[in-house]
């Protein structure tokens, strides 16, 4: 008997994600998810897709999201996820314009500032970035790394 999923499309700023929420999908094990991402985002025979984003409950945001690339590799965060997610919850609470997003990282705030012709305008807040080395993570002799190449 072949899995029925519920998934919706959505792209931003030229990145199209396939989002899956736990809350449509609780016969579905996470531990699946790597294979489900490099299948369903298969331009020739999934629905085509940079990503998968697995949204789920959280203890401290309004939701967690965990990113999946299209090879199947889980990511950290993806600032597009993040725009992304926030309008799927919009309509889902269609009267919040303001949501916390839990990544793998952190809690990222997320502001929906304006609807235009299509979708809206999305501020996300993604925190500092990190460029020492040990957080990277890379083996570099500096403790930095910036402007320099990687073999």
């Amino acid at each position: 008997m072949p899995l029925m999923i519920r998934f919706h499309k959505y792209h931003a700023l030229w990145n199209d994600f396939v989002v899956l929420d736990r809350a449509d999908n609780r016969s579905f094990s996470k531990n699946r998810l790597p294979a489900l991402a490099r299948a369903i985002c298969d331009p020739r025979t999934g629905v085509g897709a940079d990503g998968l984003l697995w949204l789920s409950p959280s203890r401290e945001a309004d939701i967690r999201m965990d990113v999946y690339n299209a090879d199947g590799s889980w990511a950290e965060k993806s600032g597009n996820g993040l725009r992304i997610t926030s309008v799927y919850l919009k309509s889902k609470r269609s009267s919040r314009r303001c949501f916390q997003i839990e990544t793998g990282t952190s809690i990222d705030q997320t502001h929906l500032i304006k609807r235009i012709s299509g979708g809206y305008i999305v501020r996300t807040e993604l925190g500092e970035p990190a460029f020492e080395a040990v957080a990277v993570p890379i083996k570099s002799r500096s403790k930095f790394v910036i402007n320099k190449p990687v073999r």
